[in-house]
C-alpha cells in the first residue's frame, strides 16, 4: 500500500475478492465446482490483494494460486480505467497455463 508511482503489471499468488464477479464465473464454477460455494459468498480470494487493485489501478494483474484459467475485467469506479485480471493454470500436458498478451 505505500507504492505510489503509477504501476503497469502486478503479479500476486492470490487472487482478488470479488474478481469472479467480474468474468465468467460460471464457466469457473463448471471447471471448478469445489469453488461454487465461496463465489457465491464472494469470498473466493484475497481481501487485502482486492484493496491494492482498488488503489493502484493497474491495467494487468497476474495471479496463480488456484490452478486454473480465469479472466477478468475489472471497471474502475470514477476514472473509467480498467483492469485486466489473468489466472493460469497449472504448468502440465492439456492445461491452459500460457496465454499470450497484446
Amino acid at each position: 500500500m505505500q507504492v505510489e508511482e503509477p504501476i503497469n503489471i502486478f503479479l500476486s499468488h492470490d487472487w482478488l475478492v470479488g474478481i469472479t464477479d467480474c468474468g465468467d464465473w460460471k464457466e469457473l464454477v463448471w471447471e471448478k465446482p469445489d469453488f461454487k460455494q465461496e463465489v457465491q459468498e464472494r469470498s473466493l480470494g484475497s481481501k487485502p490483494v482486492a484493496q491494492l487493485l482498488e488503489k493502484l489501478k493497474p491495467p494487468y494483474w497476474f495471479s496463480a494460486h488456484l490452478h486454473c484459467k480465469f479472466a477478468a475485467r475489472v471497471q474502475h469506479g470514477e476514472d473509467g480505467s480498467v483492469a485486466n485480471f489473468l489466472a493460469l493454470d497449472n504448468y502440465l500436458a492439456g492445461r491452459k497455463f500460457l496465454q499470450l498478451v497484446c
